[in-house]
C-alpha cells in the first residue's frame, strides 16, 4: 500500500510556476481515504513544523503540519518562550499568488479562508484543513510533487513591563511581493512507500446534494451582514419544510457551477416535522461508490465547529460514516493492507428531534477504481 509523507520548506512564490486553483475538486488517493499518512520533515524526523517569528526575527514558537488521513491536514500554531496567541491565520493554496491581497500585493490575513477569532492568551490553536478542495493534489507517486503554498500569520503578545510587548508573527517561509514582510511556505506531499506490491487505487471526489430552489451555495452565505460570501468552498445547504424530496447528488460542482460537475447519485429526504430519513443512492451507471457521508440537518444555515463558529467542512458535521476500511491479516492497522470492500452504493440516515423548517447538508466522499499509476 502506497501511504504519504508531507515535507515542508521554504520556496520562492516567484520561482515556481502559477498553476490554476479551484477551491474544490477531485484528490486522486492510494486505497483506503481514510489511511492514516506517515508524516516526516525533510530531515527524517515526525513532524512538519515552521519557526513562527515575530518582528521578522524573534523565534516565537511554531507552525507544524501534520496529515491525518488521506482527506484531512490539522495545521497547529504554538507559542514558546512567554509568547501567546492573540489571533491566527491560515492561508493554503495551489497558486502561490492566489492568497487575498491588496493590489500593491500585500497579503491580508483577515481575509484568510482560516481564521482564529480573539484567543488572547493561548499558547495554542489548531485549524482542521480539507485536502478536498485543492485539485493540484493528484495521484501521487515515489517523486517529490504535489505542491501546496501556505502562509501562516499570527497576532502575538509577551508580558512585559506591567503590559504586553505585541508583535506580527509569520511561519518562517520566503518573503512575498508586497512591502510588508509576509512569508509562505511549501509544502510538498509525496509517496514514501513504492514497494511496488499490488496495489488497489481510487480516484476521490465531493459531493454534495443540490436542493434546486431550496439550495444556496456555502460561497454565498454571509454569517457577518457584509453581502459577502464568508466561505471559500463549494457546495450546498437546503433549506426545507415537512415534505418528500428527491435531490441530485453532483460531484465536483467546483464554484456551485453543476455543468461543471458530475451528477453521480439522488438523496432523497422525507421529513414530517419531526423525523427526517435521508437516503442516499449512487447512480449504477457512473460505477462508482460511496467511501462516507457526512449529514447535517439543523434550524440554522450550517452546523457549528467546536468554537461556536459557523462551518462548511464536511468532517465537522454531527453525522457521519465511513465505509471502506483497511487492515492487515490481524485486523491491526499496519502494513500491508487488504481493503475490505469499496465503498457502498446505497445509504440511509434517521434524524429525530426536528420541528419547523430545518436546512439539510449532504455530503459524500465518492470513489471510482483506477489503474494504479
Amino acid at each position: 500500500m502506497k501511504r504519504l509523507a508531507l515535507w515542508a520548506g521554504a520556496v520562492s512564490a516567484l520561482a515556481l510556476p502559477t498553476a490554476g486553483c479551484f477551491q474544490e475538486a477531485p484528490v486522486q488517493t492510494t486505497q483506503d481515504p481514510l489511511e492514516v499518512f506517515s508524516v516526516t520533515d525533510m530531515n527524517g524526523q515526525a513532524g512538519t513544523c515552521a519557526d513562527l517569528l515575530a518582528g521578522q526575527t524573534i523565534p516565537a514558537g511554531q507552525v507544524c503540519f501534520v496529515v491525518i488521513d488521506d482527506f484531512t491536514m490539522e495545521v497547529t500554531f504554538t507559542t514558546t518562550g512567554g509568547w501567546e496567541l492573540e489571533e491566527a491565520h491560515l492561508w493554503i493554496g495551489c497558486d502561490p499568488e492566489g492568497y487575498p491581497q491588496t493590489r500593491k500585493g500585500n497579503p491580508i490575513p483577515g481575509q484568510f479562508p482560516y481564521h482564529s477569532g480573539d484567543v488572547s492568551g493561548a499558547t495554542t490553536y489548531t485549524f482542521v484543513v480539507d485536502l478536498l478542495q485543492f485539485p493540484c493534489l493528484g495521484t501521487p507517486n515515489c517523486d517529490p510533487g504535489n505542491l501546496l503554498f501556505a502562509m501562516a500569520h499570527a497576532a502575538v503578545r509577551k508580558a512585559s513591563g506591567g503590559g504586553y510587548q505585541t508583535e506580527t508573527g509569520w511561519g518562517d517561509g520566503s518573503q512575498v511581493p508586497g512591502k510588508n514582510w509576509a512569508t509562505q511556505m511549501v509544502l510538498t506531499l509525496r509517496d514514501d512507500s513504492c514497494d511496488g506490491s499490488e496495489q488497489h487505487c481510487f480516484d476521490g471526489q465531493v459531493g454534495f446534494a443540490f436542493g434546486g430552489p431550496a439550495a444556496t451555495c456555502f460561497l454565498t452565505v454571509d454569517e457577518d451582514g457584509d453581502s459577502m460570501g464568508d466561505f471559500d468552498r463549494w457546495g450546498w445547504t437546503n433549506l426545507i419544510g415537512p415534505g418528500s424530496y428527491s435531490w441530485p447528488l453532483f460531484a465536483d460542482a467546483i464554484g456551485c457551477d453543476r455543468s461543471r460537475g458530475q451528477r453521480v447519485g439522488t438523496v432523497t429526504v422525507e421529513y414530517d416535522e419531526a423525523t427526517a430519513v435521508v437516503t442516499y443512492t449512487m447512480d449504477p451507471a457512473v460505477d462508482r461508490t460511496i467511501a462516507s457521508t457526512h449529514l447535517y440537518i439543523g434550524s440554522e444555515v450550517l452546523p457549528r465547529d467546536e468554537l461556536g463558529e459557523f462551518t462548511v467542512a464536511p468532517r465537522l458535521y454531527p453525522l457521519s460514516n465511513d465505509f471502506v476500511n483497511c487492515s492487515d491479516a490481524t485486523g491491526t492497522q499496519s502494513d500491508p493492507f487488504e481493503c475490505d470492500g469499496t465503498g457502498v452504493t446505497t445509504h440511509t440516515y434517521t434524524v429525530t428531534g426536528l420541528s419547523g423548517n430545518v436546512h439539510v447538508i449532504a455530503h459524500a466522499g465518492v470513489l471510482g477504481e483506477i489503474d494504479c499509476p
